[in-house]
């Protein structure tokens, strides 16, 4: 084998191990190229009523993404990921009054009233109001 042979040899696996790698990270964090979705207003479901579970908390931070009756949320206290669904019955606030679900915007500061409305999914929580906080 030549020496030019063997560098268009390595240049392709290099190619193809690239390539690879970034396909694995894209599989392992999917969300990561998600930003806000287009339907913004929730629409009630029906069938589902949630049954409280637990206490009621409240965390406060940053919109990451928003998509039908879900909010993903980044809390401020320790960085992690809360997804919090809506429904019919989540109240809205802004320091202006009243808004809407679709009033919402990636980026806005929260604070979020919740409990965790089904014991076996403890990672998705049902949000009872949304309060928009002074930028």
């Amino acid at each position: 084998m030549t020496k030019k042979q063997l560098f268009i040899i390595m240049a392709a696996l290099l190619i193809i191990l690239v390539g690879t790698s970034m396909y694995a990270m894209a599989i392992m964090n999917p969300s990561a190229a998600r930003t806000s979705l287009t339907n913004l207003t929730p629409t009630p479901t029906g069938a589902v009523t949630p049954v409280k579970t637990h206490r009621l908390q409240r965390v406060v931070g940053m919109i990451r993404s928003l998509g039908h009756q879900i909010l993903v949320i980044n809390q401020v206290h320790n960085n992690a990921i809360l997804i919090a669904k809506v429904n019919d019955k989540t109240k809205y606030k802004s320091p202006h009054g009243i808004i809407t679900f679709s009033d919402l915007k990636v980026g806005q500061q929260v604070e979020i009233t919740w409990y965790i409305a089904n014991a076996q999914n403890p990672l998705t929580v049902l949000a009872l109001s949304v309060v928009v906080l002074q930028a």
